[in-house]
Parts: C-alpha cells; sequence; structure tokens
C-alpha cells in the first residue's frame, strides 16, 4: 500500500467515524437554535446576540438565526460524504458501462459529435427544476429523497461521462493489436475484458475524484437556490428556506451571502469540504498506483 492511498483510507476512516458518530459528539441536537444569550458581568447584564463569532458558546459560532454551526456541521457530514461519494460512483459507473458497449460498437474515434439543445442548459439548472417540488418541505422520507436527489444529479451530467468512455474506447478498439486479436476469432466480450477495461480502469479511477468536484459544484450551486441535500425547510411567518440536514455544500450556498460580514459561516464548511476533497483526491490517486503497478506485474509474470 503506498502513502497516498494509506492517507486516503485513514482521512476516509476518520471522516466515516465523525459522520457515525456526529450525533453523539455534536454539542447540541439538530435544530438548536439559540438568538440571545445573556450573562452577568461585573452585576450588569451583558447580551450576547446571533450572529456570534467562535467563542465558548459557539465552538464554530452561529448563524444569523442562532444555529450552532459545529452541531450543524457534525450533523451534516454523513450527507456530504453520501452525496459526494455515491455521485461519483453511479456517473463514473454507468458512464464506464454505457462508454464500453458504444465504444465497442463503433469502428473507431469519431470527430462528430451529437447536439441537443439541453446542452446549453446548466446542469444545475436542469436538475433545479426536477427537485424543487419535491425538496421544499418534502413529503418523502430523508433516505427516499436523497435516493432521489443522487439519481437527479448523477444522470443530469452523465453524457459527458459516457461520451469520455466511448472515445477511449473507441480509440482502443481501432489500434492493431485489437484488430488482430478480432481477426483471430475475439469476441466483444473477450476484446473488451483482455484489450479495453486494463486500459479504461485507470481513467475510471481518475475520473472519480472529477466526478466528486462536478458533484459537489453543483450541490453548492442548488443551495444558492435553497436546494439542499436531505431536504428545504420552508416557514412561511418569517418566510424562511432552512436547510433541513446541515449538509456542508449546501450550507456554502446558504452562508455565501454572509463571507463578508460574517466570515467564520462559509469559511467552516468549506474547510471541512477541504477535508472531504482531499480524501477522495488521495484515494483515487492511491488506487491508480497500485492498479497501474498491479498490471506491471502480471505483464512481467
Amino acid at each position: 500500500m503506498n502513502r497516498r492511498l494509506a492517507a486516503g483510507l485513514a482521512l476516509l476512516a476518520l471522516l466515516c467515524c465523525l459522520a457515525a458518530t456526529g450525533g453523539l459528539v455534536a454539542p447540541h441536537e439538530r435544530g438548536y437554535s439559540k438568538s440571545i444569550h445573556v450573562e452577568n458581568v461585573e452585576g450588569k447584564p451583558r447580551y450576547f446576540v446571533a450572529p456570534e463569532a467562535p467563542g465558548r458558546h459557539f465552538v464554530m459560532g452561529s448563524d444569523v438565526w442562532g444555529f450552532d454551526l459545529f452541531s450543524e456541521m457534525l450533523h451534516g457530514l454523513r450527507w456530504t460524504l453520501g452525496i459526494v461519494f455515491a455521485t461519483a460512483l453511479i456517473r463514473c459507473t454507468i458512464g464506464l458501462a454505457i462508454g464500453l458497449a458504444v465504444g465497442v460498437s463503433s469502428r473507431g474515434p469519431s470527430a462528430r459529435h451529437g447536439f441537443t439543445p439541453l446542452a446549453a442548459i446548466p446542469g444545475f439548472i436542469l436538475a433545479s427544476f426536477v427537485l424543487y417540488p419535491l425538496t421544499i418541505n418534502s413529503p418523502l422520507p430523508p433516505i427516499g429523497l436523497f435516493i432521489f436527489q443522487t439519481s437527479v444529479i448523477a444522470f443530469v451530467e452523465l453524457p459527458p461521462v459516457i461520451a469520455s468512455f466511448a472515445a477511449k474506447t473507441a480509440a482502443l478498439v481501432a489500434m492493431p493489436f485489437v484488430e488482430a486479436a478480432r481477426v483471430g476469432g475475439a469476441g466483444k466480450a473477450w476484446i473488451i475484458r483482455h484489450h479495453v477495461l486494463p486500459f479504461v480502469v485507470v481513467d475510471y479511477i481518475e475520473a472519480l475524484p472529477i466526478q466528486a468536484l462536478s458533484a459537489a459544484a453543483m450541490v453548492g450551486k442548488l443551495g444558492l437556490v435553497r436546494i439542499f441535500i436531505g431536504g428545504t425547510t420552508l416557514t412561511y411567518d418569517p418566510m424562511i428556506y432552512l436547510p433541513a440536514k446541515g449538509e456542508w455544500l449546501g450550507l456554502l450556498g446558504y452562508y455565501y451571502p454572509t463571507v463578508l460580514g460574517y466570515p467564520w459561516l462559509f469559511l467552516a464548511p468549506f474547510g471541512g469540504w477541504l477535508l472531504v476533497l482531499a480524501c477522495v483526491s488521495l484515494l483515487a490517486s492511491g488506487l491508480r498506483r497500485v492498479y497501474a503497478r498491479s498490471r506491471k506485474i502480471h505483464a512481467l509474470l
């Protein structure tokens, strides 16, 4: 095991432990808020009004509604890990499967590209139209809503992933050694297994952190329009949109207007997301090295 893979696994284990025990470690239950603290200082009352900077009342500070940011993030970590890893795995796995089928059926790489009117529409716009009705005060249970949201986010930007794997597969199929295998009687399944898949797996591993970053970018943008992973709670008096589960990437979009006046509200989930991104990147880089080394050893044997 190389150092990058070991570091990635250690960081993943730490994040998973925090996600599993977040409810126990958090100083407050999910949804706890306190807008005003009153203390006696030299016999006089002193008022602490939300939002409070990080201090003895709130480790990472509180937002304008008095929600404890540290507790919200601990409760929301499981949703962040879930959406990042699930979306990347679904998108890359389905993209690889369909890309292999399309690429091996073609006669070589093609410069022609299809056109669709939807290509000019940003993915998060399409996702927001689909997600909004079921995300705001959702009637679905949290797990059901998460599965629905993950599926939509994964499939909205799936076509470019399919095209990438199909182009790679088509280029490999056009190579002379594959043509020789075909002339020798090899079928498509044999060609995919022995001549295409060993090379494409490296691209698959490298695509995982890229797709994780792509999914994170979309989730953050959805947070700008108040669509949060795990649901959005909407109150009408006053009219407030609140993240139902405290998912980190959604918090980035939710707190972006406060970055100048109350920077801790943005920097805390941003720092947390950097840890998740570092974990994904280390795992992908380490796995790619392990796979490349195993293929080299196998070839020598």
